[in-house]
């Protein structure tokens, strides 16, 4: 019964189908993608019998129907982009759009009466593009980290996210979260985002350093670094370094927590420029 209907697909293939049987007669759910042609079978099973007219339906609207010849009805929203074969009766839909998501209809008349009518229900789908992620690692008291991690992609299909940890998998959420210590070295993780037309992954590493800055020292490090440059490039400004300092220290914002690299305090800072007045 089926071989006719899909002979179809033979110039294309088949992303994904699944057939339900209906009294009425065939149920089909298709997923395509943007930008792709779509075949629908026609009732070419019943050709042998002589059939004399077919009409296609796309939600309450005809679009296509054969009597002697082909015919395209204006007005659809699929206009230009359709193509009725009239031998079998296969309906192609050129170029699909997101918003060409709906169920379409096709019967007709043949040498015994009606011809049963058949339906699918075509999805459109966004491909998966754009994986991108977002980490964040920060330093603990007890010298591990906490690892936050946020994959995000484009397609405005429901999406399925699938993440790696070594031989790990954990599927399902959009974000992932664990401690990490530094003995454990560089971990790779790999982000999976699909729908039912595509799939796409993409991959970074983490890594706990003792290095990592702890949470409120980057106020502290940054400030010192631009009252320092400003010292040494315009001493016409020290009046106001000493105000910005002496605020500093009294906002608490001042901090002995440096990079590596320096080692002068704040408090330092002030007493040199003061006595430089």
């Amino acid at each position: 019964m089926f071989a006719g209907a899909f002979s179809c697909f033979s110039k294309h293939g088949i992303l994904l189908i699944y057939i339900v049987h209906q009294s009425v007669g065939e149920s089909l759910l298709i997923h395509k993608t943007v930008g792709d042609s779509v075949e629908l079978p026609g009732p070419s099973h019943l050709q042998e019998f002589g059939v004399t007219s077919v009409v296609w339906k796309y939600g309450k609207r005809y679009v296509a129907e054969y009597y002697s010849d082909v015919k395209y009805l204006p007005g659809s929203p699929l206009e230009g982009r359709l193509e009725m074969n009239s031998k079998n009766f296969c309906l192609t839909v050129k170029d699909l759009k997101l918003q060409d998501s709906g169920t379409f209809f096709v019967t007709g008349e043949w040498a015994k009466g009606q011809i049963p009518t058949k339906t699918f229900t075509l999805k459109v789908h966004e491909p998966v593009s754009n994986v991108v992620i977002i980490d964040k690692v920060q330093l603990l008291a007890n010298q591990s980290c906490s690892v936050q991690m946020m994959c995000n992609s484009s397609g405005s299909s429901i999406l399925n996210y699938t993440w790696k940890r070594g031989n790990e998998t954990f599927r399902g959420n959009q974000q992932m979260q664990f401690h990490l210590s530094p003995a454990e070295g560089p971990i790779n993780l790999t982000c999976n985002a699909s729908n039912i037309v595509s799939e796409k992954s993409t991959s970074t590493t983490v890594i706990c350093s003792t290095a990592t800055v702890p949470p409120g020292s980057l106020v502290s490090i940054s400030l010192f670094r631009v009252l320092c440059g400003l010292l040494v490039v315009s001493p016409f400004l020290l009046v106001s370094i000493i105000l910005m300092l002496k605020y500093c220290r009294a906002e608490g914002l001042c901090s002995t927590v440096k990079s590596p690299e320096e080692t002068l305090q704040c408090d330092d800072v002030i007493k040199q420029t003061e006595s430089s007045l």
